[in-house]
């Protein structure tokens, strides 16, 4: 069962289904995972790489109607066992002369924007997922409702008095075919009122809940069903954040300011923080790390008209901090720098 802690109580040694790994393994991932994310995804390839079973052992010959696509893709991946589902595959349609050189296969399941994937994710055929960022692409396990959570929790917090919108520690899940389940966020919940007491504390079962609660059963599929394929040890290596964040973190008030300034035209944020960022035609426009090719002597390059940062992807955490302390030499104002 997956389980919401902070990240500091887990160990870190062991993989996100509790399995343990060896002192001289994990010995060997924590070197790995120091290294800039560009070496840490490298490296993974190779790995992953390595995996494959060569074309002389065995090809797979996928044939596939694209009436009835979803349908024979599911049948062909889950007839898939073991080192088989390493092979290198070959696709064909019915009816249709095309050579499977790449360009086939990645149709048929490349990511995000090919046949396979947008059916998985077509609410009118299967719907496994919900795009959460248009911008970015991002998708989410869908949960089968819709919800403006974001808004509605920032309300609770923010509201003068919460007591009249008579919520308990309960969340009601309205289901496509009418079927309504309310589910506890703490032990008898559904009779605890909240209040200006405990608003706080709602708001945090409630966002464990959505994000993780509510999608327990395909979550946990989800990934038993990675981890089938891709051995867990080599994505221990990552860390949800990487060296930018830790430098910028470590920075004096003023420094960050001055590198906000730098890649935004100003040293505040908007009122309601990074993501009321906008750009020079009154839009939404997030702040965007662009991972850029390294060369000795490169620096990053900023635009502030776009609240983007082209950063070079620095092979040592050193040089990257010397490189943002050195852009901080120079005056935030005016188009003068290179």
């Amino acid at each position: 069962k997956l389980q919401w802690s902070p990240s500091q109580q887990r160990d870190a040694n062991c993989t996100m289904l509790g399995k343990a790994l060896s002192v001289p393994v994990w010995e060997g991932l924590v070197a790995i995972s120091r290294l800039m994310f560009s070496s840490k995804y490298a490296w993974f390839l190779q790995q992953v790489a390595d995996m494959r079973l060569p074309v002389a052992e065995l090809r797979l010959e996928v044939k596939s109607c694209r009436m009835t696509l979803l349908a024979d893709a599911t049948a062909t991946l889950l007839d898939l066992q073991g080192p088989t589902r390493c092979a290198i595959a070959r696709h064909q349609f019915d009816g249709e002369v095309a050579i499977d050189a790449g360009a086939v296969q990645r149709e048929w399941y490349a990511p995000l924007y090919t046949l396979v994937a947008q059916a998985w994710m077509d609410p009118a055929t299967a719907g496994l997922f919900d795009i959460t960022n248009r911008t970015n692409n991002s998708y989410y396990v869908n949960p089968k409702q819709q919800h403006n959570d974001h808004s509605v929790l920032t309300y609770v917090l923010e509201c003068q008095d919460v007591a009249e919108l008579c919520l308990t520690f309960c969340a009601t899940n309205e289901y496509v075919d009418g079927h309504v389940e309310e589910v506890d966020l703490i032990d008898g919940g559904r009779h605890i009122c909240v209040d200006k007491t405990n608003r706080v504390q709602y708001v945090e079962a409630m966002t464990k809940y959505l994000i993780c609660g509510r999608i327990q059963d395909p979550l946990m599929a989800m990934v038993k069903g990675l981890y089938d394929i891709v051995p867990p040890e080599l994505l221990v290596i990552f860390d949800h954040k990487e060296w930018f964040w830790d430098v910028v973190g470590a920075m004096e008030t003023h420094d960050q300011a001055k590198l906000l300034q730098f890649t935004t035209g100003s040293s505040r944020v908007p009122v309601q923080g990074f993501k009321g960022l906008t750009s020079y035609d009154g839009r939404i426009c997030y702040f965007t790390l662009n991972g850029v090719a390294y060369a000795a002597g490169k620096y990053p390059v900023v635009h502030a008209c776009f609240n983007r940062l082209d950063l070079p992807l620095y092979p040592t955490k050193d040089l990257l901090q010397d490189a943002l302390s050195t852009l901080l030499l120079s005056d935030p104002t005016g188009f003068n720098t290179v």
